[in-house]
């Protein structure tokens, strides 16, 4: 707590598990950064809030490490679950940040009041072999307050992203999502609620191209199943976004099945496939998937 650069802070460390701490009041960064091609991680149930820059950093930079030590400047084969992330960004940072990482699940994490963006994804040095890759974004919510960012972010060298069974709320400033990447035939988006913007931008193309979710089945046949909809949360002036029983998120997501097929329709998505066999189908409650009739 109240530390003046992070709450924990990893370089160059393999198998670590960040699991169930409290990370806040990080003055300069963020707070929990894991760095410099640490591969194998998980970070799990943790509660990071009123972090200066981004709640979680992740981040292999390729401009650090001895390749003869095995140090390849990219983060691989990581499980980001179970995570609330709340008032984090005020100088700049999305609520998970992921820079140069590869074959990540993020899942059942709730993100809300971040001042700078919910997912971002990308790459900001060394080869295109060192970018951002093969991610399922899956079954999170993000009520998003930053007045100048968008929910999800990918960047332009990323490719192979899979967006599935989210609610996605932005502030009404900017687009939910932003599909920047030079591989948007790779980016595959479906069974998301949509909310907070205007029905004819939605969808940014680039940085000013913008989309109705209309216009973005049309242009790239996602979201076929998704809906831009008020998910009608329990509370959110006592942060309880728990949807409520009328709420269009209820029966809505994809069963694991169809995500399975969605993930398959990549290549090279063996790791991520096989942690779906494993993992429990469950939320950020513990309680599993799916839960009554549908």
């Amino acid at each position: 707590a109240n530390n003046y650069k992070w709450g924990i802070f990893t370089g160059f460390a393999y198998d670590v598990h960040f699991e169930n701490n409290e990370c806040y009041g990080s003055r300069d960064e963020h707070g929990i950064y894991h760095s410099n091609s640490g591969d194998r991680f998980v970070i799990r149930g943790n509660r990071i809030h009123h972090n200066a820059a981004n709640g979680i950093h992740i981040n292999g930079d390729p401009t650090l490490g001895d390749t003869t030590l095995g140090d390849d400047g990219v983060i691989s084969f990581g499980i980001v679950e179970r995570n609330i992330i709340y008032e984090n960004g005020n100088s700049g940072g999305a609520g998970i940040n992921m820079t140069h990482v590869q074959d990540v699940i993020v899942r059942n994490n709730l993100l809300y009041n971040n001042h700078a963006g919910g997912f971002t994804f990308y790459q900001d040095t060394g080869t295109f072999e060192q970018g951002s890759k093969r991610a399922l974004i899956m079954s999170n919510t993000v009520y998003l307050k930053a007045i100048n960012r968008r929910v999800v972010n990918i960047q332009t060298t990323s490719e192979k992203v899979v967006l599935a069974n989210n609610i996605l709320v932005s502030s009404g400033n900017y687009e939910v999502l932003q599909v920047w990447s030079d591989y948007p035939a790779t980016i595959i988006s479906d069974y998301n609620v949509f909310w907070g913007v205007s029905e004819d931008r939605l969808v940014s193309i680039g940085e000013n191209r913008t989309y109705s979710l209309t216009d973005w089945r049309g242009f790239r046949d996602s979201d076929r199943n998704s809906v831009l909809a008020d998910p009608l949360f329990n509370s959110i002036e006592k942060f309880d976004f728990r949807p409520a029983d009328s709420s269009p998120a209820v029966d809505a997501g994809a069963p694991l099945d169809t995500v399975r097929a969605m993930v398959a329709r990549l290549e090279g998505t063996e790791w991520i496939l096989a942690q779906l066999d494993s993992l429990p189908n469950e939320d950020l409650n513990r309680n599993r998937r799916p839960a009554g009739a549908a």
